[in-house]
Formats: structure tokens, C-alpha cells, sequence
């Protein structure tokens, strides 16, 4: 029988940016499948510079060393991202990957989707 994962297909614009994508994912991927404690030093220092600038810190936290993002509705706090995508989200990372020229794609295995079944989910966003 194959599997079937459920997965988000998105754009992208900078290639760069898709390999840095793909080297943080593989991180990711490891640490919440085999349940990997890091420290805030270790993620703050395998982003790059211009992923961390989108978030926000809150005063107590371990920061760059130069601006970040200003807190509002539509930032996410680095460390809460990092932890909800390390830890709470219930699902197993699969794969990370191009799939055209400007295209890649998401899979991941959904442990309980809504009422413990799987499903298919596209979502199209544009780095």
C-alpha cells in the first residue's frame, strides 16, 4: 500500500533561500523526530540573518546582534516558533523539495489530523 502524506506546496523566488529552507528543515526534522533537545544558542546561530531580522525577542531572551522585527499581530516570537515546530506540532516531518524550477514541496505525516485521519493539504504561499 503507498502512503499518503499530506503536504503544503508553496513558491518561491530565491533558490538561496530555498537551500537555506532545506538545510533548517533537515535540522528541524531531526530534532522533532527524534525528540532532540537544542538550545536557544543552537537555533539562534543556524538561521540566517535575514530569517531571524522577521521575528521577534522578547527582553529576556538570548538575541542577535542586530534588529529584529517589532512585536505585532502578524510576528511570530522566534523561540515560540521554534518550539511549536520542534515540539507541540503532532506530526513527522517526511521531506523537503523542489518539485519545479520555483515550486517546492512540504510532506510531513499527521499523527491525529482532525479525528484521527489523514488528508491531503495544499497551501500556496510566495517567499
Amino acid at each position: 500500500m503507498e502512503e499518503r502524506y499530506c503536504y503544503i506546496e508553496f513558491e518561491f523566488t530565491d533558490n538561496n533561500n530555498f537551500e537555506d529552507l532545506k538545510y533548517i528543515f533537515e535540522i528541524i526534522k531531526d530534532t522533532k523526530n527524534n525528540s532532540i533537545k537544542r538550545d536557544d544558542k543552537f537555533w539562534i546561530e543556524i538561521f540566517p540573518k535575514y530569517a531571524l531580522e522577521k521575528f521577534t525577542f522578547s527582553n529576556s531572551d538570548l538575541k542577535p546582534n542586530f534588529n529584529t522585527a517589532q512585536e505585532t499581530e502578524i510576528n511570530w516570537h522566534f523561540y515560540s516558533f521554534i518550539e511549536l515546530l520542534s515540539i507541540h506540532y503532532e506530526i513527522q516531518y517526511i521531506d523537503l523539495k523542489k518539485i519545479k524550477h520555483d515550486n517546492g514541496l512540504l510532506l510531513y505525516d499527521a499523527y491525529s489530523y482532525p479525528y484521527g485521519g489523514r488528508w491531503p493539504y495544499r497551501v500556496y504561499k510566495i517567499f
